[in-house]
């Protein structure tokens, strides 16, 4: 017979079906996030504004290294975003799609220590199902199943823990939306996966 070990592994989901309670705001202001038919708008009319929001700690369970699922949809041309690795408002990843481009930068104290600019040309009024994997030796960035990105030797390694967010976010012009549902976290623990022969639990 084979043995089976299943360990409750944490996650974080959300719908969108009703409210955003799970969610804290890390700059910006709520005003810009809407929920409506059940997925989360996000909008602003002013230029260079921006908006941050991130789970809240009961319900991130201090997740470290991670898988992030969600679907994205662009209404416009203007700055698209989402975070990882959120510890504060100073130090993320930051993912950027802007004319034609993703830009994905390394913000450290506030500062933009690494960048990297992929040709993307992102389709307006479509879904994209974005998949982010967030591990101590890497990143990565699927959509619809295509990997996009891959943090590699230049980039320093990844700074443990700190969380996924969702961001809108406006430059000289003033009006950016765009929607995000079906966000899905799961926890990856690395001591979890590997169980090897001679190991005292078998």
């Amino acid at each position: 017979s084979t043995t089976s070990i299943v360990f409750a592994q944490k996650t974080f989901s959300e719908d969108f079906s009703t409210n955003l309670n799970q969610w804290e705001l890390v700059n910006g202001s709520w005003s810009y996030w809407q929920i409506n038919n059940q997925a989360l708008h996000a909008t602003i009319t002013q230029s260079r504004k921006l908006s941050t929001i991130v789970p809240k700690n009961e319900f991130w369970q201090d997740m470290e290294e991670y898988t992030v699922d969600f679907i994205f949809k662009a209404f416009d041309n203007t700055d698209k975003n989402f975070v990882l690795g959120m510890r504060d408002a100073n130090n993320f990843y930051d993912f950027h799609f802007y004319n034609n481009q993703l830009i994905i930068e390394d913000i450290r104290n506030g500062n933009s220590l690494h960048n990297v600019q992929i040709p993307f040309v992102l389709e307006l009024n479509r879904n994209y199902a974005i998949h982010l994997l967030y591990v101590k030796g890497k990143i990565e960035l699927l959509i619809d199943g295509q990997k996009v990105f891959q943090t590699d030797q230049f980039w320093s390694p990844p700074v443990y823990g700190g969380k996924f967010g969702l961001k809108i976010a406006t430059g000289s012009v003033s009006y950016s939306r765009a929607y995000f549902d079906q966000v899905v976290v799961q926890e990856l623990d690395s001591k979890n996966i590997i169980f090897k022969q001679t190991d005292d639990k078998w």
